[in-house]
């Protein structure tokens, strides 16, 4: 539980359209990160929250030079944060090892995360 109290939001997607399983574009979401940021070794838990479940919508790390490092897909929707945030699901970047910062983006979500920063334990 500590974990997800450090945890903040760092970026809004505003924008609402249809039902069921909306694209990242069309739901209000925003991706949640250390903000003091991850070690090098173990796990780097990310939370992309959304109002609209988001399915298995793709999702990217890019570096700062701009070249995808992973990609991927959601995985399942781990349920409700509050009653603002009815889909949650987990990313768990562990294979980032390499200490920089790195973007996160689903849709129009985007979060910056560091590895191995000072401020990282």
């Amino acid at each position: 539980m500590r974990i997800l109290r450090s945890l903040v939001p760092v970026a809004v997607v505003a924008g609402l359209a249809g039902c069921g399983h909306a694209t990242p574009s069309d739901a209000r979401a925003l991706v949640r990160v250390n903000q003091a940021g991850y070690p090098t070794a173990g796990a780097k838990p990310v939370f992309v929250m959304a109002d609209r479940a988001l399915g298995h919508a793709r999702f990217t790390v890019r570096s700062t030079g701009g070249q995808i490092v992973v990609r991927g897909r959601l995985g399942r929707d781990a349920g409700s944060w509050n009653g603002r945030w009815r889909h949650v699901y987990g990313l768990d970047l562990a294979g980032l090892t390499r200490p920089g910062a790195y973007d996160i983006a689903v849709g129009r979500a985007r979060a910056r995360v560091v590895i191995g920063g000072p401020r990282a334990r």
